[in-house]
């Protein structure tokens, strides 16, 4: 493999997703605000390893190009 590289989200998909943190705690203050502080995180952790975990990959070697599931062969 001559190169290989993760095509990772910008930070502005992590700063929205950070908006769940607050959503969800004020969801969970009539309830528990412990237990909405401990989901908002959980959630965003979340959020943030789906964004990290769906991302292209880009791939070339001799043979091939690769980004995501597509291929192109260099010949």
């Amino acid at each position: 493999m001559l190169y290989r590289e993760r095509v990772a989200p910008s930070l502005w998909m992590y700063l929205i997703g950070a908006l769940a943190i607050p959503a969800v705690i004020a969801v969970f203050i009539p309830i528990n605000i412990y237990v909405g502080i401990i989901l908002g995180v959980a959630i965003f952790a979340g959020y943030c390893a789906s964004l990290y975990g769906g991302s292209p990959t880009i791939q070339v070697d001799e043979r091939m190009l690769r980004v995501g599931s597509a291929r192109v062969p260099l010949n």
